[in-house]
C-alpha cells in the first residue's frame, strides 16, 4: 500500500505539463468576460491564437485571465493567460480574440406562398451570429406577422430580410370597392373600381360607374376605401 502511495506521489512529481486546450481557454475567456463586463446576449469567442505557451503544471492548477482590454467598437479582445503555478513564476501568454454576439431571428417553419399573410404560429427562433445579421434581416416577429412574401414564396429556416416581404394586398386591380366619404357625420358610400393595387394605408385612384371622373382614396380594409380628394 505505501508503495503505491509512493509510486503516485512519483508520478505527480514527474508529470508533463498538460498544454491548455482551447475549449478549456475558452471556458475561463468566458467567465472573464462575463466578470468585467456582462453581456446580456449570448455570445461566442473566436481566437486569433488558440495555442499559447503556458502550460497547466499539474491537473489542479487552474487557468488565470489577467490584464483583459476589450475595443467597443470592433469587439476584439486582448488578455494575459497564465496558471496559479505560472503565475508564482510571472510566466504568462497573451491572446487575442474576438466576442461574437448571438441574436435570436425569426425564421419561418414552413414554406408560405405569396398572398399568404404570415401568423406567429409559423413563426420559430434561429439563433445567428450578429455578424451575419445586418440591417437588412428582421429581427422582430412583429414585423414578420401579418407580411406575405414579395416574391413568390418564403422557404423555412432562414433569414428574413425586409425586402422579402410586403403588407397583403387589400384591394386588387379592376377590383370592385366599397368607397366611402365622411365629412361632418355625413357618411356616403359608392362602389367604385380600382385603377391600382393597394394594401392598406395606400392612396390608391378609382373610376365610378357612370361618370368619367376618378377619384382618390385610401385603402382601409379588404375591399374598402375611404375618399381623400375628389378630382
Amino acid at each position: 500500500m505505501m508503495f503505491n502511495v509512493i509510486l503516485m506521489l512519483i508520478n505527480v512529481v514527474n508529470a508533463e505539463p498538460a498544454q491548455i486546450s482551447e475549449a478549456e481557454l475558452q471556458s475561463a475567456l468566458k467567465k472573464e468576460i462575463d466578470r468585467v463586463m456582462p453581456i446580456s446576449n449570448e455570445f461566442e469567442i473566436s481566437l486569433s491564437n488558440p495555442k499559447i505557451a503556458i502550460s497547466k503544471e499539474t491537473p489542479e492548477d487552474e487557468i488565470l485571465i489577467q490584464d483583459f482590454s476589450f475595443n467597443q467598437g470592433s469587439y476584439r479582445f486582448s488578455a494575459k493567460v497564465t496558471t496559479t503555478a505560472n503565475a508564482q513564476k510571472q510566466k504568462n501568454g497573451t491572446v487575442n480574440g474576438q466576442i461574437n454576439l448571438i441574436l435570436d431571428v425569426p425564421i419561418l417553419t414552413h414554406i408560405i406562398n405569396s398572398g399568404e399573410e404570415i401568423t406567429e404560429a409559423d413563426i420559430s427562433w434561429q439563433k445567428m451570429p450578429a455578424n451575419t445579421v445586418n440591417s437588412s434581416v428582421i429581427q422582430n416577429k412583429d414585423d414578420l406577422i401579418g407580411k406575405t412574401p414579395k416574391s413568390t414564396s418564403l422557404n423555412p429556416g432562414m433569414a428574413i430580410r425586409k425586402s422579402d416581404v410586403q403588407s397583403p394586398l387589400l384591394i386588387k386591380r379592376n377590383e370592385s370597392v366599397l368607397i366611402t366619404y365622411k365629412d361632418e357625420g355625413i357618411a356616403i358610400s359608392t362602389i367604385g373600381q380600382a385603377k391600382q393595387d393597394g394594401i392598406r394605408g395606400d392612396s390608391i385612384r378609382f373610376s365610378i360607374p357612370n361618370s368619367k371622373k376618378e377619384i382618390q382614396a385610401t385603402v382601409k380594409a379588404k375591399g374598402q376605401a375611404e375618399i381623400l380628394v375628389v378630382g
